[in-house]
Formats: C-alpha cells, structure tokens, sequence
C-alpha cells in the first residue's frame, strides 16, 4: 500500500500533479540554435483539488483533460525554455524548495503570533 501524496500547500491529500511547461527537451538545431522537441518538461507539483487551478483544456484520440496549474505557476509563470532532463528536475525541485520555504515562514509566523499572544495571557 503506498502512502498517499500531500499537496505542497497543505495537509490534504494531492489530487493533481501541476501541468504548467518549465521547458522543452532540447535538443541540436541547424546553425548551432536550439530547438525544441515534442517533449515538454512540466512543473509537477502535487496539488489538492482547492490549490489547482484550471488554465484549459486539452483533446485527443484518449478523450480530454484538463490543464491544472499550482499557486506557484499561476503566480511566476515563467518564460518556456529549452532543456534537458537534469535541468528540468533541478528547476522543479528549485521550485517545490521555494514553496516549501515559504510555507514554513507563514507557519513559523503564525507559531510566533500564538505565542506572543499566550505570553501577554490574550
């Protein structure tokens, strides 16, 4: 039985991985450019069901899905670029880091605030 995954912004159970591009695989192009290929590097980060938001929809032979963005993509969207796998998995742990960070400061905020608020007896 695996253990089920949390959502990077909470306590809740993770519903949704986010699909908002960091990047395309790279790879060699003519003129020493890079290009991209079809492969698209996303985000990743598990998200509850109150922390996805919708950005589209996408069809194919398989029936639709949605197109699900975390808080973090919503608010940073970030300029899509070529890459390659190490890359992509360096740039989303980077970013699940910063969520995580900023996470524990409201918490350490909110801890600090209860206990001013029990040292002054409120």
């Amino acid at each position: 039985m695996s253990v089920p995954v949390k959502c990077l912004w909470c306590d809740k159970e993770a519903v949704n991985l986010c699909d908002a591009a960091i990047g395309g695989k790279a790879a060699a192009g003519m003129n020493g450019k890079w290009v991209y290929e079809m492969a698209i590097f996303t985000c990743d980060a598990p998200m509850c069901s109150e922390h996805t938001t919708v950005k589209g929809h996408i069809c194919g032979k398989g029936g639709c899905d949605f197109i699900e963005w975390c808080p973090y993509c919503v608010e940073n969207e970030a300029k899509f670029q070529p890459m390659f796998e190490h890359e992509a998995e360096t740039v989303r742990r980077a970013r699940h880091a910063e969520v995580r960070r900023s996470m524990l400061r409201v918490s350490v905020r909110v801890n600090a605030d209860n206990t001013t608020a029990e040292q002054r007896g409120d």
